[in-house]
């Protein structure tokens, strides 16, 4: 959509990816055009090209379900996961549901996978239901973290680490930000630093139940997050090592 000045509506050129949910911040830029970030209708690729008109180019990098394929493929339209693009053009990604692995794309394709050794085998655990009113008396006090429902089916389950963002540091250090599940009222907030070459040089925890949902990164190595606990609100921090 087009407006002027005044914020008064001029005109909407067009849809795109009619159906899809994708994140306004997940749109990126390149000299050609733009890049959407997300799910698109019922494909399993994660980027989106397109040109200055907005005429779809190119699709890629397939996501590739680790365990329950309805259950991701249905995750995927409101958490894909998270991204970031070096210096060099090459594209870091990781799941939401984090399976251990930051990978690093060239071009669309699959160029390095960078890896910490982790205790946590299962990103999440995972119950489907095609019989949603029995999915809706499940009792509150068992042990999980979520409920789902979608399209006639419905998923409970407990998430036991989660990625909230993945960077690269001006000093060319990767970062990203875990939330691990301790226990159902105990998530541990912590970060993997990696050298650029993706070497693991520490693993650390920030804090109990830090309830962060990090958005961005400015050009001075500064976070932005929302810390969601009795109320929203924005906070901002750095990172020492």
């Amino acid at each position: 959509m087009v407006y002027s000045e005044k914020g008064e509506h001029k005109e909407t050129s067009k849809k795109i990816l009619a159906g899809s949910w994708i994140e306004p911040c997940k749109i990126l830029f390149h000299n050609k055009g733009y890049v959407l970030f997300g799910k698109a209708n019922q494909s399993f690729n994660l980027f989106h090209d397109f040109n200055e008109k907005w005429d779809e180019t190119a699709s890629y990098i397939e996501y590739e379900p680790s365990d329950n394929k309805e259950f991701e493929e249905q995750s995927l339209g409101f958490n894909p996961g998270n991204c970031f693009v070096q210096d060099s053009g090459d594209l870091l990604y990781t799941k939401y549901y984090y399976d251990n692995q930051v990978r690093v794309y060239k071009n669309g394709k699959l160029t390095k996978i960078i890896m910490r050794e982790s205790g946590v085998k299962k990103a999440y655990e995972v119950e489907a239901y095609h019989d949603v009113k029995k999915a809706m008396s499940v009792p509150r006090d068992q042990d999980y973290d979520f409920k789902s429902f979608g399209q006639g089916i419905a998923f409970i389950g407990k998430s036991f680490q989660n990625s909230l963002g993945v960077y690269q540091l001006t000093d060319g250090h990767i970062v990203n930000f875990l939330s691990i599940r301790k226990s159902k009222n105990l998530r541990e907030l912590w970060v993997e630093l990696y050298d650029s070459l993706g070497e693991l040089l520490s693993f650390s925890k920030l804090g109990d139940n830090m309830n962060y949902d990090i958005r961005c990164m400015d050009s001075g190595g500064r976070f932005y997050a929302i810390e969601r606990k009795e109320y929203n609100k924005v906070v901002t921090f750095r990172l020492e090592y």
